[in-house]
């Protein structure tokens, strides 16, 4: 199982109930190893999901996910809010720390 604090790779299933259905606050990068960015953003959401320990860190591979067409852009790196199972807000491609932070207050 998956725990906040930690930036977990997940797949459909754990995002569903998590993210969803116990409306849990999560963070979700959409992307691939072919991904522009992708190793960069896993180091800062990994630094990130320590500072933010009720939050959920998830990382959804586009290659293998159904949400992938609904949330994520095939070719960048899409990064999704969700809070009481809902989304409120998203990002396609890098940012600086500092605006993802902006964005993942909103979520406490």
């Amino acid at each position: 199982m998956v725990n906040p604090s930690t930036y977990s790779e997940v797949n459909d299933k754990i995002f569903e109930k998590i993210t969803i259905e116990e409306g849990q606050s999560t963070v979700v990068v959409f992307g691939s190893e072919t991904s522009g960015g992708m190793s960069m953003i896993d180091t800062i959401m990994e630094g990130l999901a320590v500072m933010y320990p009720s939050i959920y860190f998830f990382k959804i591979n586009n290659d293998r996910s159904a949400y992938a067409g609904i949330y994520g852009d095939a070719g960048m790196v899409s990064i999704c809010y969700f809070k009481n199972g809902k989304i409120v807000d998203t990002q396609i491609g890098l940012s600086p720390k500092s605006k993802l932070k902006e964005k993942i207050a909103l979520l406490e």
